[in-house]
C-alpha cells in the first residue's frame, strides 16, 4: 500500500480478482504456481514487478512490490515498497464489552485482547464516568465517559508498543471516539463508533448518521480511515450493493440499520471489509441472543 487512497482502493481490487491469493475454498488457494501468477498479474496491473522474499526455511514470508512507473515520497530512501507479513503486521478489532463497570471486567477483556496479539482494539459500552487512559499489562487503554444514565462510553485499547505512534484520542460523545496514529508515510485514523439499535427513534440516528459523516469529513484526506465498532446493523447480499459489501455477510437481506451503513460507505467512497472476504459461517457472527437460537452479524 502507498499513501494514495486511490491506489489503494485500486490495489486491493486487484486482489479481490485474484481468489487463489485469500479464498482457501478454491483449489488454487494451496498452489504456489497460481499464487505466484496472480501476483505476476498483479505487478503488470499497477505497474511494478513481484518478488518472493523467503526465510531460510524457504516459505514465503513477504511480498515486495518494485515500482516502476510510481512516484515515491522522496524520504522513502528506496524503491522498494514493502507488504508487511501478515503475522508482523498491524492486527485491529472491535468489541462490545457491554460493561466494564463491574469487578475484574477490565483485566478479562485485557488479558483476551492480549491473547489474540490485537495491536488496537475499539471498545464499546465500557459505562466509566471520566475521560482519561489506564496501563494494564502490555495494553494501554484510552476511554471517553459514558452518559448521564452510565450508559455507552467508548475508547480504544492500545498495545504498548503502539503507544509512540499514538498522536491522539479524541471523544467526539459517549458513542463516538477517534485514535490517531502517525506511521512513516501517513496517518491512520481509528473512528470507533456505537450506533443506536434499530428499534431507536429515527431522529436520533438522523442525528447520529450525520455527526458521523461531518466527524469523517474533518479527518486530513491523506490519512487511512479505519471505521470500527458496533453499527448495531445487519448487511445482506444484495446484487446491488456487490461493490460496496462484497458477497460473504451472513444475512441475505440489509436491514434499516444496514442500508445507512451502506449509504454512508458509498458516500464516503469506503468498503465494507467484513463481508467481502470469505469466512465460515460459525466465525461471521458477533452477537448472540440470551436463549442462544439466534445469531447475528452486526459489528464492523
Amino acid at each position: 500500500m502507498k499513501d494514495d487512497p486511490e491506489f489503494n482502493i485500486k490495489f486491493v481490487e486487484f486482489i479481490e480478482n485474484h481468489k487463489c491469493i485469500y479464498d482457501y475454498n478454491t483449489k488454487e488457494y494451496a498452489c504456489r504456481g497460481a499464487q505466484d501468477k496472480a501476483w505476476e498479474n498483479i505487478g503488470k496491473q499497477i505497474g511494478a514487478t513481484v518478488m518472493h522474499m523467503a526465510n531460510p526455511q524457504g516459505s514465503t514470508k513477504q511480498l515486495v512490490l518494485r515500482e516502476s512507473n510510481i512516484n515515491l515520497p522522496r524520504n522513502c530512501g528506496s524503491k522498494d515498497f514493502r507488504l508487511e507479513n501478515w503475522k508482523s503486521a498491524l492486527r485491529f478489532g472491535t468489541w462490545n464489552v457491554r460493561t466494564l463497570f463491574k469487578p475484574g471486567a477490565v483485566g478479562t477483556v485485557v488479558k483476551e485482547i492480549e491473547r489474540y496479539k490485537l495491536g488496537v482494539v475499539a471498545l464499546q459500552e465500557m459505562r466509566w464516568k471520566n475521560t482519561g487512559s489506564m496501563q494494564i499489562s502490555n495494553t494501554t487503554l484510552f476511554f471517553g465517559a459514558c452518559d448521564g444514565r452510565r450508559q455507552a462510553g467508548s475508547g480504544f485499547a492500545v498495545n504498548n508498543k503502539l503507544l509512540t505512534a499514538v498522536k491522539s484520542f479524541k471523544v467526539i460523545n459517549p458513542r463516538l471516539t477517534i485514535l490517531t496514529l502517525d506511521t512513516k508515510w501517513f496517518g491512520v485514523v481509528f473512528v470507533n463508533v456505537h450506533a443506536p439499535t434499530e428499534d431507536k427513534d429515527v431522529n436520533e440516528k438522523d442525528d447520529f448518521y450525520s455527526l458521523l459523516d461531518n466527524t469523517l469529513c474533518e479527518i486530513p484526506r491523506g490519512c487511512v480511515q479505519i471505521i470500527l465498532g458496533d453499527f448495531n446493523a445487519k448487511i445482506g447480499r444484495e446484487e446491488c450493493f456487490k461493490p460496496i459489501i462484497g458477497r460473504h455477510s451472513l444475512h441475505q437481506l440489509s436491514n434499516v440499520n444496514g442500508c445507512r451503513l451502506i449509504d454512508l460507505a458509498t458516500g464516503r467512497n469506503l468498503r465494507v471489509k467484513s463481508t467481502m472476504f470469505p469466512h465460515k459461517n460459525i466465525h461471521k457472527g458477533t452477537w448472540r441472543s440470551p436463549d442462544g437460537r439466534h445469531v447475528n452479524q452486526i459489528d464492523w
